[in-house]
């Protein structure tokens, strides 16, 4: 290794799905200690609000799991040194001073050990649900980022936006970090035509972009769509992450921005594998089993390795690995442990 780099670290996120469990709390909890004995770096979980959702006509997801916060309060209550996040927690869900509250409580919760993954979001009837306009979203992410940032200094903070006015707001605890736990932002989702279709970014994924370059400290793009039953292209993936660092280097950010990889994973070296592979698939993905590895990270230890080396290309080098769980399978989380993760610690260093 060379001098100033450093191994990445390994993170996963189980599918535990309402659906399957009345109350699967037991098994959130249970995979949180046992990636935490595995040596794993930390346990992730989504934000959905909705029991299903369609785009474009198609099913992105046809069931839904227990609610971020109170999940992540409950892993970081049950855990000791895991990284507990969120992957991506929906800003424009939250008002800004709720959300600097509710990160700073997590973090305070886990002594320092929450990551903070932030989204526009990109679901309408979500949106429409909770009476946000949509088209507001990415101007709310802005504008809750800055105001996060400024609460968590402990400072009485006025500010006047477009969408959100304070006037002597301050909020108390403060994180256990001095200035809070990093922001990371994600990018793209299924109504991104042009990251699945595989041709040039559009000039609202452009601008999606110069966001993370001025506001992340961490990328971590969706590099798959279950609607479209496609993964992002490497040369598209290596445009945006181009388009991210002219950004950050225009901003005159300070330590710039770190990539995380985000993907779904099942490994099949056995029968049951694969009978496994067919039983998670059927909770939430609507295509066929070629479509689904098309569309994720199936295959041998090898072919997993492979692709991933192939979707990183030359220029990616991720603080972050993230891999996604089909089920709760305990078999494939010690092989995502025992197994991949040694094997992508050394696939790639960063600086």
């Amino acid at each position: 290794m060379v001098h100033g780099e450093t191994v990445p670290k390994v993170g996963f996120r189980p599918a535990v799905w309402a659906t399957a469990e009345r109350n699967p709390f037991k098994t959130e909890l249970g995979l949180t200690t046992l990636g935490e004995t595995l040596g794993l770096d930390a346990i992730f979980f989504g934000d959905r609000m909705l029991s299903s959702v369609h785009a474009n006509g198609r099913p992105v997801y046809r069931s839904s799991h227990t609610e971020v916060t109170v999940t992540l309060a409950a892993m970081a209550a049950r855990s000791k040194k895991i990284f507990v996040s969120p992957l991506v927690l929906v800003a424009p869900f939250r008002h800004p001073v709720q959300l600097a509250k509710v990160a700073a409580s997590l973090d305070l919760l886990s002594e320092g050990r929450l990551l903070l993954p932030l989204g526009a979001g990109w679901n309408l009837h979500e949106f429409e649900t909770l009476g946000i306009p949509k088209a507001e979203a990415a101007g709310r992410l802005e504008e809750s980022i800055t105001i996060i940032r400024r609460l968590w200094t402990g400072e009485s903070v006025s500010f006047e936006g477009r969408y959100y006015s304070l006037k002597d707001v301050a909020i108390s605890p403060l994180p256990y970090r001095v200035g809070g736990p990093p922001i990371w932002l994600g990018s793209f989702g299924p109504m991104s035509n042009d990251v699945w279709g595989g041709t040039s970014l559009s000039k609202a994924t452009e601008r999606s972009l110069a966001r993370v370059g001025r506001q992340a400290d961490v990328w971590v793009p969706m590099l798959y769509d279950a609607a479209h039953r496609t993964c992002i292209s490497p040369h598209l993936l290596s445009d945006a992450w181009a388009r991210v660092n002219i950004e950050a280097s225009a901003a005159k950010r300070p330590g710039g921005v770190s990539f995380a990889f985000s993907h779904w994973f099942h490994c099949v070296e056995t029968r049951e594998d694969e009978e496994d592979l067919v039983q998670g698939l059927s909770a939430f993905f609507g295509g066929s089993i070629q479509e689904a590895r098309d569309t994720y990270l199936i295959g041998s230890v090898d072919e997993i390795i492979e692709r991933v080396d192939l979707l990183l290309g030359d220029s990616i080098s991720p603080e972050w690995f993230i891999l996604t769980m089909l089920n709760s399978s305990t078999r494939q989380l010690e092989l995502l442990a025992n197994v991949i993760a040694p094997r992508l610690r050394t696939l790639r260093t960063y600086s």
